[in-house]
């Protein structure tokens, strides 16, 4: 194993200077269940440790759940490397502290907190110089906090070999993310040396606007020794509503060694005392995590003007035993989201060990005692009814989960507890997706809810998730989105319809550059998709998935449609999403119309009257009477020219004198 690892590695390092070189290390794991601090040394004989498969969690592997955990490896390395070295751990399930050759180079999560969740969050821990010798041993004690799988390496390690870009590295920062119209920001930037040798370059701060317009620039010489680092400072005012890009480059000899950047926010004025629109919501994971990050979340979502949160209240954590009930994570989620007048819609799934009655059409997955189902149901809906007036049941059932007779089981169980309480909780359909049926144990979301009518007939509403993947025009996002909602509005009418209507508590994309696909291609999708879908008047809510990213993984999807990065950093569709919510809170739709290339979209109530306007593709000027003002996608003003409006593709919103 040594003598293929020193191949490898070898083989890397022969490669060309502008390129980075990644080693993975998924053999010659070893793993213990217990800790000792002893376990990070170099000379401690693991010997007698199992071998593991990594990623993997270790439940899985036979050890137990609960407890932390230690991995260790070993490997072969050249002694003296030019570049330095990285160990990325891809995903860790859930916290980390993670050494080499016994020293500790990394850590990252909190042991003393069973909420703590970084399972999702990549760690790039590098290596120091000095550390690096011809045998090395990696070792790295875990944590699994609540994680129900056990803890473990979840995803790849690699070790990396940094490139002569990213060994002077940059790292763009600021003193708050989200401020107030004329505010002052500090932006930071810190420059870090990680070769051996000094280093000299240029570093250039500066801060732009949502158009582009460079606000403020600065630029410094910069020389470091090696392993050293410094930090350098640049001041601005953000004069109005919008995204701010603070981007720092380290330039040496003329050319561009490395950037980075990071955005800030200045989000509509509150209006305070105001009603939110019930319609606008987030899907947000907010029984993953710490109290901290909950209230830091509801925080910004009440910031945002943001109405509603759909999260997951989990049967088999909040009664683990069918013993008593710890409602203490669910109590802190309602208590403070109706602090910030903000309502819950819990998503109830998961069944613990103890009321399994058996297994459903799908083998994976396990069936309920209905009594056992009544009794914690019955439990729920008597504490929270007065607070949380709409429950969804399980979470996209039509994805090989359980068959249409199966699910609605569930339902009723949930329609007759609901009918016990005083208010009575509405009940509706877990959010169908909208699915590839040509995959095996899939049913179409319509098809899926007509046989419901059937089986379950009770249920007071439905939630949909219409994923429509990437289609890239404006005009193919609103077409592929309205399809995909109209095929189950039409269920729903065939059958009399449904009082508690539609909500669509799950619609997304990803940020993928490495596809294409931008931070303001999201925001645009976002805009189109949400208004589009407000010309249905059977749509109750929009949840947009997700709320904030689950980790840090640039080439996963899943990592990356949330709204707000993982350090609680905006992207550019928060800020469209509260300018969204801002100027469309209580419109309605009254209708729509095409001038050349232009896409208009009429709301209005008695006192406002607002115009949402994109192209497909090139640019429309179109002349609008009684113009009040005008603001783009991030709400930065626009001149009006007399009531002539430049329309592109990136949705503007145009304010109509009443």
């Amino acid at each position: 194993m040594k003598n293929v690892l020193f191949a490898v590695l070898m083989q890397l390092m022969l490669l060309s200077a502008a390129t980075a070189a990644d080693l993975k290390l998924d053999g010659g794991w070893k793993f213990f269940a217990g800790d000792d601090p002893a376990f990070s040394g170099v000379g401690f004989d693991d010997s007698a440790w199992k071998v593991i498969k990594v990623p993997g969690f270790w439940k899985r592997a036979g050890f137990p759940a609960d407890g932390i955990g230690w991995y260790r490896t070993r490997i072969t390395l050249p002694a003296a490397a030019d570049r330095p070295l990285q160990l990325v751990l891809e995903g860790v399930a859930r916290c980390d502290e993670t050494y080499f050759n016994g020293q500790l180079i990394g850590r990252t999560g909190d042991f003393s907190d069973a909420d703590s969740n970084y399972k999702y969050l990549m760690r790039r821990y590098d290596i120091p110089p000095e550390l690096v010798k011809a045998e090395n041993v990696v070792a790295i004690r875990v944590f699994p906090g609540r994680e129900i799988a056990g803890g473990g390496l979840v995803r790849p390690v690699v070790l990396r070999e940094l490139s002569e870009s990213e060994a002077l590295a940059v790292t763009a920062g600021a003193d708050a993310f989200y401020r107030e119209p004329g505010e002052s920001l500090v932006c930071r930037a810190e420059v870090r040396n990680r070769l051996r040798q000094p280093r000299e370059a240029v570093l250039r701060s500066e801060v732009r606007d949502f158009s582009g317009t460079v606000l403020t620039s600065r630029e410094w010489p910069v020389k470091l020794e090696g392993g050293g680092k410094a930090q350098f400072e640049l001041d601005v005012k953000l004069p109005e509503v919008g995204i701010y890009t603070v981007s720092c480059t380290l330039g040496v000899n003329g050319e561009i060694q490395n950037r980075d950047e990071t955005k800030v926010a200045v989000l509509p004025p509150e209006n305070a005392g105001s009603r939110r629109d019930p319609r606008f919501g987030v899907a947000a994971h907010l029984n993953w995590w710490d109290r901290e990050t909950v209230l830091q979340s509801l925080d910004l979502m009440r910031r945002a003007g943001i109405a509603a949160v759909r999260t997951g209240f989990i049967w088999n954590e909040i009664q683990p035993d069918l013993g008593d009930f710890s409602f203490v994570r669910t109590d802190l989620i309602v208590d403070e989201a109706a602090k910030r007048g903000i309502t819950v819609l819990p998503v109830v799934s998961g069944i613990p060990a103890a009321a399994i009655a058996g297994k459903a059409r799908n083998p994976s997955m396990p069936l309920a005692r209905e009594a056992d189902r009544a009794a914690f149901l019955r439990a729920l809906f008597g504490r929270y009814c007065a607070a949380v007036p709409v429950w969804e049941f399980d979470n996209e059932p039509n994805l090989n989960k359980y068959a249409p007779e199966e699910y609605g089981a569930t339902l009723e169980c949930a329609i007759a507890a609901a009918a016990e309480c005083t208010p009575k909780p509405e009940v509706i359909v877990g959010g169908l997706s909208s699915v590839n049926v040509k995959r095996p144990g899939r049913i179409a979301g319509d098809i899926y809810l007509d046989a419901l009518y059937a089986c379950a007939p009770g249920f007071s509403g439905v939630a949909f998730h219409p994923y429509i993947g990437w289609p890239g025009s404006n005009g193919r996002i609103a077409a592929a989105f309205l399809a995909s909602i109209d095929s189950v509005i039409a269920v729903m009418k065939s059958h009399g319809g449904a009082p508690g209507g539609l909500r669509l508590t799950e619609y997304s994309t990803s940020v993928r550059p490495d596809q294409g696909r931008t931070e303001l291609d999201q925001a645009r999708f976002l805009v189109v998709t949400t208004v589009s879908g407000l010309t249905r008047g059977e749509v109750r809510g929009f949840y947009w998935y997700n709320f904030r990213n689950k980790g840090f993984h640039p080439a996963d999807n899943e990592m990356n449609y949330g709204l707000i990065n993982w350090d609680f950093s905006p992207r550019t569709a928060f800020v469209a999403y509260a300018v969204l919510i801002d100027r469309l809170r209580f419109l309605n739709f009254v209708g729509s119309r095409q001038f050349g290339k232009a896409v208009i979209h009429e709301f209005e109530d008695d006192s406002r009257k607002v115009l949402v306007a994109w192209t497909d593709s090139g640019i429309e000027t179109v002349e609008f009477a009684d113009v009040a003002g005008v603001v783009d996608l991030a709400g930065l003003p626009e001149p009006a020219d007399g009531g002539k409006i430049e329309i592109t593709t990136l949705p503007k919103y145009i304010t109509i004198k009443k």
